[in-house]
C-alpha cells in the first residue's frame, strides 16, 4: 500500500485523524487527513456527489422502464369508457414527468391536463 501525506492537513495515522484508501490500478493509496482538513471535506462533497449522481441515474433508468411497461399495459387493457379519461389523465401526467425528470411537473401543467381529460360540462 502506497502511503501519502495530504498537502493541506499533513496529518499522519493516528485516532484523532481520518484514513481514507482508494483503489487505484497499481495497487491501494492511503492518505490520512485531520477532521477539519479542506481536502478531506472536499473529497466527502465528491463521493456524496457521485453517489447521488448514481442514484438518479438509476431511478431515472427505473422510471423509464416504468413508463413502458404502463403504455404497454394500457395497450393490452381492454378499457372500460369511464376509465378512459382516468387512464388518459395518468398517461398524460407520466408523460409531461418523464420529459424533465429533473423537476415535478408544475401544478399549471397539471391543471391543463386534468382540464383536457376531464372537461368543464
Amino acid at each position: 500500500m502506497r502511503r501519502l501525506t495530504c498537502p493541506d492537513c499533513t496529518a499522519g495515522p493516528g485516532p484523532e485523524n481520518t484514513s481514507v484508501r482508494t483503489g487505484c490500478p497499481d495497487g491501494m493509496t492511503e492518505v490520512w487527513h485531520t477532521a477539519d482538513c479542506p481536502e478531506l471535506a472536499v473529497q466527502c462533497i465528491l463521493t456524496e456527489d457521485r453517489m447521488r449522481r448514481a442514484r438518479e441515474a438509476d431511478a431515472q433508468s427505473a422510471f423509464s422502464v416504468g413508463v413502458q411497461r404502463l403504455h404497454a399495459a394500457v395497450i393490452d387493457f381492454d378499457t372500460d369508457p369511464a376509465a378512459a379519461p382516468f387512464i388518459s389523465a395518468l398517461l398524460k401526467l407520466v408523460g409531461a414527468q418523464a420529459r424533465s425528470l429533473d423537476r415535478p411537473v408544475p401544478l399549471s401543467r397539471w391543471a391543463e391536463i386534468l382540464d383536457e381529460c376531464f372537461p368543464d360540462g
